[in-house]
Order: C-alpha cells, then sequence, then structure tokens
C-alpha cells in the first residue's frame, strides 16, 4: 500500500462517526439489560423465593440454566448475524428479552419461572447483546475496533454499578413483580427503538462512509478498506 495512501487517511473533523452512536446505543443496552439478567438476579432471589415459596437452592438454577442455554443458542447466533446482519438479530433479542419481564409479573409457579427467566430472557439477552452486538461493532471499526469494544463492556460493567441500584430501588419502593414490568417496558419502550435507529446490518462503506469515520482520497474501495487495516 502507497505511503501517500496511508496519510490521506483521515478522521472526518466534522461530523461524529455513526460508528460511535452505534456503539453507545449498544452499550446503553448492556447496562440496562445487564442490570436485571446479570447482576440483578441476586436482588431478586430473596424477595422472589419468599413470596413463592421456592427454595433458595430452586430459585438459583435458573441462574445455571440461563447461562447453559446461552452456550447452547451461541453458534446459531453467529450463523444468523452473519446471514441476515445483527439488527433483526437483536430487535428480537431485545423485544424477548422484554417479554420476559413483562412476564415475570405473571409468575406462580416454579416451572413457569424457569420457562421464563433461564429460557425466553436468557435466549433474548444472548440473541441480542452477545454476538450480534459484537458483529455490529467490529464492522464499523478497524483500526479503532479495541477501543469501541472496550466502550461496550465499560457499560456492561456499569450495569452492576448503576443499573443494580436501580432494580435493587425498584424491588424496595415497587415490588419485584413491578420492578420487572418497569424494566420489560423500558426494553420495549427505549430498547427497540435504540436498535432500530442506531445499530445497522451492513458495513459503513454500503452506507458511503469508510470504518472508524475516515476518508479517504481514493475512488478504490478496496484500497480504502486496506488502508484501514495496515
Amino acid at each position: 500500500m502507497d505511503t501517500s495512501k496511508k496519510k490521506r487517511w483521515l478522521k472526518n473533523p466534522k461530523d461524529i462517526f455513526f460508528g460511535w452512536w452505534l456503539t453507545l446505543a449498544g452499550g446503553v443496552l448492556c447496562l440496562w439489560a445487564f442490570a436485571y439478567f446479570a447482576y440483578g438476579f441476586s436482588a431478586l432471589l430473596k424477595p422472589l423465593s419468599k413470596e413463592l415459596g421456592f427454595s433458595r437452592a430452586a430459585t438459583s438454577v435458573a441462574a445455571s440454566l440461563a447461562r447453559f442455554e446461552g452456550g447452547l443458542d451461541a453458534p446459531i447466533t453467529g450463523y444468523l448475524s452473519d446471514r441476515h446482519g445483527p439488527r433483526i438479530i437483536m430487535m428480537v433479542g431485545i423485544f424477548l428479552a422484554g417479554l420476559a419481564l413483562i412476564l415475570m409479573y405473571y409468575v406462580n409457579s416454579l416451572w413457569s419461572f424457569y420457562l421464563i427467566w433461564s429460557f425466553v430472557g436468557s435466549l433474548g439477552v444472548n440473541i441480542s447483546l452477545g454476538m450480534p452486538l459484537d458483529v455490529a461493532i467490529t464492522n464499523w471499526f478497524v483500526k479503532k475496533r479495541g477501543t469501541a469494544m472496550s466502550i461496550r463492556w465499560l457499560f456492561s460493567g456499569l450495569s452492576g454499578v448503576i443499573g443494580l441500584p436501580v432494580v435493587a430501588w425498584l424491588i424496595v419502593t415497587f415490588g419485584w413483580r413491578t420492578a420487572c414490568l418497569i424494566g420489560g417496558l423500558v426494553m420495549w419502550i427505549v430498547g427497540l427503538p435504540l436498535v432500530y435507529f442506531f445499530i445497522r446490518s451492513r458495513r459503513p462503506e454500503y452506507y458511503g462512509l469508510f470504518p472508524d469515520g475516515a476518508i479517504i482520497e481514493t475512488e478504490n474501495e478496496e484500497d480504502a478498506i486496506q488502508a484501514g487495516i495496515d
């Protein structure tokens, strides 16, 4: 690759690269969803098991089943993300995650709890905020891919610092059923529009952009992509 072409690989000073908005939207989704399905499970455990008469051990099994289910659907999710793009997969996942939280309002038996939390909820989170989100982010970055992924995981970690206290406050204030209902509605009302408007299934070249928000003075798209890799 000619050195002069590399030097013309410049950051666009006028606009914020859309890939950063995509990353931020994915981070916000992780912050809220993991506040329930990862960190929030510990806050739900005691009031849920007490009201429904489940033992702590039986209630804890739901978390193990959720992790097991996540391992099973990962290969299928990866294949579908490659074939259809991450956005449609994430839309389905966010819908299922929100649906699971809403259905938690009506849980009254151990089997329904396992079905809703460990299958529907886990499936929703895994196919929205697992492989498809990683694919969506990596599609838009080359040189700054590590930075973008670190932002995504920063929000995931902040879920335990910011999201969990919110979930705990909702449980204490309104009860665990209403807390789950609110969480599901937020997933739908906020999460679905975030995916629709900010997640893209195609690479930036399809939209007339280049990875990392760069511009290059060449009409050869292969040279432009290679410049970002080199």
